[in-house]
């Protein structure tokens, strides 16, 4: 009799653990996210905004057409000067050859007994 009383008790009222307030449509992991984004948003502490400085020469509404065109040509000059000089420095045989791998100068091939584990590149030569 008295065990049928303690099972019908714990049917009625399970323990109840207190948990923070979990939101399954929230983005972040962290339980306490919300919590912390509220006491952000209830801060009184107001920065003021930067006023941004209008620069003429920059911007498209001070701009012609004729202007903008030759400001993105002049762009598309200096990009493919830097390509140019990329792909030339690329044909050195530091980054071309395979044998140079890792290394600047073209690593010394030893005899057998005389060979020993590279620092740069892990190879043994």
């Amino acid at each position: 009799m008295l065990l049928l009383s303690q099972q019908a008790e714990a049917q009625q009222a399970p323990q109840s653990t207190t948990y923070p307030s979990y939101n399954p449509n929230s983005t972040s992991r962290s339980p306490y996210a919300e919590e912390k984004q509220e006491a952000k948003r209830t801060s009184k502490g107001k920065k003021k905004k930067r006023s941004k400085k209008k620069n003429k020469k920059n911007n498209p509404l001070y701009q012609t057409l004729d202007e903008a065109r030759e400001q993105f040509w002049d762009r598309q000059e200096k990009l493919a000067k830097e390509r140019r000089k990329r792909a030339k420095k690329m044909e050195k045989p530091q980054y071309s050859d395979p044998t140079y791998f890792g290394h600047k100068r073209k690593p010394k091939i030893r005899p057998l007994h005389k060979r020993k584990l590279c620092k740069e590149c892990g190879i043994v030569h």
